[in-house]
């Protein structure tokens, strides 16, 4: 198997997690979006980045991909969702038995753990990311959505925002799918 090959395949674990995290945020309770919105940004910036990787190799798809940009608004998003956490206190990480977490669905692919109460205080599984990092998936946290940011009319509307971003990173397989032919 082929770098390109195998970091497609990794890629496509990664927009799987995204996806689940849409599922969150459209489908899921009102108190799973914050954590949703999360997880999509996060995990979307992961494979971003191996999208980037797969590009350096394979010049078709770099002349495709390096003019493209996400929906505008993520970027923004991303700043305020991902830096308010670092303002949080730290909590202590619990790691529970392999059954916990049943409650919120099935495990994401790739999932070694569950936690709870975290330095965010939140709780969720701890994801095996390709190259061997961890990431963690929310299924639970305690805050709402930073200030202009809400899932109704009145502000950017997050579900709308990251329904585009899905769509966006499809495409992006799409089309590194179809130059790795």
């Amino acid at each position: 198997m082929s770098l390109n090959a195998a970091r497609l395949r990794d890629a496509e674990v990664l927009l799987q997690l995204v996806e689940a995290a849409l599922k969150q945020i459209a489908d899921g309770p009102e108190e799973r979006r914050v954590p949703g919105v999360r997880n999509a940004l996060v995990f979307g910036g992961h494979y971003t980045t191996m999208m980037e990787a797969i590009a350096s190799g394979d010049r078709l798809f770099a002349s495709w991909f390096d003019v493209q940009q996400p929906p505008e608004g993520i970027e923004q998003l991303r700043r305020v969702i991902l830096r308010a956490r670092k303002s949080r206190r730290d909590f202590t990480q619990v790691q529970l038995a392999s059954s916990a977490g049943k409650q919120f669905g099935p495990r994401p692919k790739n999932a070694r753990a569950f936690f709870t109460a975290d330095r965010l205080g939140g709780a969720g599984f701890d994801i095996e990311m390709p190259g061997g990092g961890v990431e963690k998936y929310y299924v639970a946290l305690p805050d709402n959505l930073p200030d202009g940011y809400s899932f109704d009319d009145t502000a950017v509307n997050a579900e709308a925002l990251m329904r585009r971003y899905v769509m966006y990173l499809r495409e992006v397989m799409r089309h590194a799918k179809i130059a790795a032919r």
